[in-house]
């Protein structure tokens, strides 16, 4: 829709339909003024106002003549309805968080008999007979449904005589960014949850019937919608307009490549908040942690890699003391396991054993050459240890993992983290304004390409504008992707990317000028891979998405410290309960913390609980 030049074609037709976060203001030219229903979920009308205020979007639509179209898809649904019909605050559930009072997000003209609820059957119906997705017969199924402009452009199918859609997936949508609001050009996604190609077919079939289920019934067009009978009665064309969902996403699954969205810096939601995997999921990790069993038991199938030689710790009370005396994690833990990869291991017998496993496990589909001229690069015995224990004699060395989470808000821990030996940060680290929460020490920054750059662009209003910069800070890479290993080299050598997504890329803005060899970390994927396998062994293994799953930026950052630090204490971490803070802490107004579906988070949670339930670990709570 972005420079579609429509508004006057939109703005024709008898009723304009909008949904989600419907920016008009400085758009106008574009999608037009009118609108005539907005439809939406709870969520969906609290996270867009969330998530796109700063774009413009601080307002749902208003107006004498706007109706509302409320599609029920949860309990917090039937809160939010409720609270509505009595003029009340939300008073349990997810939305009691955010201080949810319904009738304030309407305006002055609201009455209820502009206020329409969408028949359950009706739902139900267009789920079976239009849009039933083979992902009903996944593990995963309770969490699929059709997306919210589906579900209303087929409502409007039903009610009007005429149809026209704007801003819907078509052929040829790569030349698109995925919002005509982006600042910045972003990929067009495609949801877990949802199927869009299905629905993009459905679009394209015109005419033809779809696979009928004899198990759904249509209601008639008064359960459906209450609208009264002269509109039903009328000749009606209309405009519906689709706007984006805020999920993290993947491709489309001829590629398999992770692609992050940039209004969440880590791709792939499978659920909004409060959704599991399975029924059950949730509150079993929270509850069981390692004693649940299965989700923690070493995996058969994990190569035993070589051991790495280690500085002795002198340290008594040490996670690897503590975790050998554990009855359950002394058989998790191999402390021999090597963390980091340098130029010895690129051998021809690691070559064959790796290049079988995909990243970030191995290096299938990898060129032999960026691989080996990369690691070949990483030859300073700085390379082969995460930092060098001769500048800690005498003692145990101290770590903080210091996580994003809104827990950290308020908290006032940043004496307590700069009190450590070593502080680990990642991702969009936001230091200033909140250095009495967060401290100021950064010995190490953790990292994806991928996640780098999409904190530098989906923090930047929080002043997230460069990645922390300092004479004795240590970079450690994530060998997500190839452009992990071009992005390394490229780094060391002080040169413009050469090749792939990067190409062209200045290294040097975010590392700095003089950014040597021993500056630089790279993650072994035997590590990556033994950490998956021994402690967070997700579910989403045995799915049809195993090959995008990894654990998030942030545990692998913690697992890292636990296998190198004496003591460990983790900051911003998810605790059981998440529900209380905002997704992160610089954010002004509280979010939803968001569950990704090439992470496990709650399995994360369950981890980070046992360890410290252990004396492993200190998990910082609230």
């Amino acid at each position: 829709m972005n420079n579609s030049g429509m508004d006057q074609e939109i703005d024709s037709h008898d009723y304009v339909f909008r949904v989600s976060g419907a920016v008009i203001k400085g758009y106008e030219k574009d999608v037009g003024t009118k609108s005539s229903f907005y439809g939406f979920t709870a969520y969906s009308l609290v996270s867009s106002l969330q998530i796109l205020g700063r774009r413009g979007f601080s307002n749902i639509p208003r107006g004498k003549h706007v109706r509302y179209i409320h599609f029920l898809e949860g309990a917090r649904d039937y809160e939010w309805l409720k609270a509505l019909l009595l003029n009340q605050n939300i008073r349990k559930g997810f939305l009691n968080h955010y201080g949810q009072r319904p009738w304030e997000r309407f305006d002055e003209d609201f009455m209820m008999d502009k206020y329409l609820v969408v028949h359950p059957d009706f739902l139900r119906y267009m789920k079976n007979r239009f849009l039933k997705s083979k992902s009903l017969e996944e593990p995963y199924w309770r969490l699929y449904r059709p997306t919210m402009g589906a579900f209303l452009l087929l409502t409007a199918l039903h009610l009007c005589d005429q149809v026209s859609a704007y801003g819907y997936i078509t052929e040829g949508h790569e030349k698109y960014s995925d919002h005509y609001y982006d600042k910045d050009w972003k990929h067009l996604i495609s949801y877990i949850n949802h199927d869009f190609n299905l629905e993009k077919q459905a679009r394209n079939r015109g005419t033809e019937q779809p696979e009928l289920d004899a198990s759904a019934r249509l209601p008639s067009v008064e359960q459906v919608l209450p609208l009264d009978a002269s509109l039903l009665s009328s000749r009606l064309t209309s405009s519906l307009l689709l706007y984006g969902h805020y999920y993290a996403t993947v491709e489309s699954p001829t590629s398999q490549r992770i692609i992050a969205s940039l209004l969440q810096p880590e791709p792939l939601v499978l659920a909004p908040l409060g959704t599991s995997l399975r029924a059950g999921s949730r509150q079993r990790a929270l509850d069981g942690g390692l004693e649940s069993g299965k989700s923690f038991k070493p995996s058969a199938e994990l190569e035993e890699p070589k051991p790495s030689r280690k500085q002795p710790s002198t340290c008594l009370r040490s996670v690897m003391a503590r975790a050998k005396a554990d009855p359950k994690f002394g058989e998790v833990f191999r402390f021999d396991t090597p963390v980091l990869m340098w130029d010895q291991h690129f051998t021809l017998e690691t070559w064959d054993r790796l290049k079988t496993r995909h990243v970030p496990y191995g290096w299938q589909g990898l060129s032999h050459a960026v691989v080996g001229s990369t690691l070949r690069l990483l030859n300073a015995s700085a390379n082969r240890h995460l930092f060098d224990r001769d500048a800690f004699p005498g003692g145990c060395v101290r770590c903080a993992v210091v996580g994003n989470g809104g827990i950290l808000n308020g908290s006032r821990q940043g004496k307590a983290i700069d009190a450590h030996d070593l502080v680990f940060r990642l991702n969009g680290a936001v230091i200033k304004g909140f250095e009495e929460d967060v401290g100021t020490k950064i010995s190490f920054y953790g990292f994806t390409v991928n996640t780098m750059k999409n904190s530098l662009i989906a923090y930047k209003e929080y002043g997230f504008t460069q990645i922390p910069q300092a004479k004795d800070l240590r970079y450690i890479f994530i060998p997500s992707d190839i452009r992990d290993y071009v992005m390394l080299k490229s780094a060391i050598q002080g040169s413009p990317v050469p090749e792939g997504s990067d190409k062209g890329d200045e290294p040097q803005k975010y590392f700095g000028p003089e950014a040597s060899a021993e500056k630089f970390k790279l993650l072994h994927p035997d590590f990556l891979q033994y950490l998956t396998a021994r402690f967070l062994r997700s579910e989403l293994l045995n799915t049809q998405y195993s090959s995008i799953y990894m654990p998030s930026t942030g545990a692998l950052m913690l697992l890292t410290a636990l296998h190198t630090c004496d003591q460990v204490s983790a900051y911003g971490f998810i605790t059981t309960n998440y529900e209380q803070f905002s997704d992160h802490y610089y954010e002004l107004e509280k979010k939803p913390l968001v569950f990704y579906a090439n992470h496990d988070m709650m399995l994360e949670a369950a981890l980070w609980n046992s360890l410290h339930r252990a004396g492993i670990m200190t998990l910082y709570q609230r």
